[in-house]
């Protein structure tokens, strides 16, 4: 296995973590976002690992996308719970039409929207209440989109494209 598929992995672990956390009651926003950023940090870093790897993409390659869904999802989950915003039918909803959309069509674009959708979603109510985590986040953010500009642009040329 290589090291990619272990950041695949811990995606997934840490997505789990934050579900079980949110419905335990768990409150701490600064455990929540532990996870979740965690989580992207984990997205990052396999897909950065896995184009300079020479083994390439590992065998968890095709399991990238739903890790992504299940932690955008996680963070859904806990914005629900701890401050109401959506019902948890509704994440799961979003949750359900996201992948049934994207096995469908298999469109970057169509990924890419529920993707920016669902963030967005998680971090309104942040936003909203916690003003210290707000700014974290929007660092967090710039970092990521300077860091991955290249592939930032190459999702945004696809997804204008299949606009068309």
């Amino acid at each position: 296995m290589i090291v990619a598929d272990l950041f695949t992995i811990l995606r997934f672990l840490l997505a789990i973590a934050l579900i079980i956390y949110s419905v335990l009651g768990g409150s701490s926003i600064i455990w929540a976002a532990t996870l979740y950023f965690g989580g992207w940090l984990s997205d990052n870093l396999d897909g950065y690992l896995a184009r300079r790897s020479k083994q390439g993409h590992g065998k968890l390659k095709d399991f990238d996308v739903i890790a992504d869904i299940f932690l955008v999802i996680s963070g859904l989950t806990w914005v629900s719970m701890h401050y109401g915003v959506y019902s948890s039918i509704f994440v799961l909803l979003y949750g359900t039409a996201w992948g049934l959309m994207f096995a469908v069509t298999g469109n970057d674009a169509v990924f890419m929207s529920f993707s920016f959708g669902g963030i967005l979603m998680t971090f309104y109510p942040v936003w909203s209440n916690e003003r210290s985590m707000a700014v974290f986040a929007i660092v967090w953010g710039t970092v990521t989109a300077v860091v991955k500009r290249k592939a930032l642009v190459d999702h945004i040329r696809r997804f204008l494209h299949a606009l068309k």
